[in-house]
């Protein structure tokens, strides 16, 4: 879709920028306009990201495959709002920029409503300790009076 969002400017709505040369975090990003710098660090950021979800969702465990599905989902939905994080953050396009943030509120939604059902089951969603996941066994059913 963002392919999509930036072929739509026409070639003669893009402005010339400066060249300037660039270094983060030990990358340099040579000399080049400010929108190839730009992407050079949104493309840092969306790695980063990337990295963090899919290290979330590997390691994702639970003792039933609900638990597991639930927290691997949440990991998923939190990578989605740190990649629209992103594009709100480098982004230019308006209708990308909107995309973006209709992503972040739908995403916010689905982990918060993820995260609910986790801790309805009788599931922790960190150890108090270590801050890793853990899982604790679902509260016993009540007897019926």
């Amino acid at each position: 879709m963002l392919a999509a969002l930036a072929l739509r400017a026409p070639p003669h709505t893009r402005k010339k920028r400066s060249n300037v040369s660039v270094t983060v975090k030990g990358t340099n990003f040579g000399v080049g306009c400010c929108n190839t710098i730009l992407t050079g660090l949104a493309m840092e950021d969306y790695k980063a990201a990337m990295k963090k979800t899919d290290d979330a969702m590997m390691s994702a465990q639970g003792s039933t495959p609900d638990a597991v599905f639930a927290r691997k989902m949440s990991a998923h939905h939190q990578g989605a709002t740190e990649m629209a994080q992103i594009q709100l953050k480098h982004g230019s396009d308006a209708d990308a920029k909107r995309s973006a943030q209709q992503t972040l509120d739908e995403n916010t939604k689905s982990k918060a409503e993820l995260q609910d059902w986790l801790k309805s089951h009788g599931v922790r969603l960190k150890n108090a300790k270590t801050g890793a996941a853990a899982t604790i066994a679902p509260p016993p059913p009540r007897a019926l009076d």
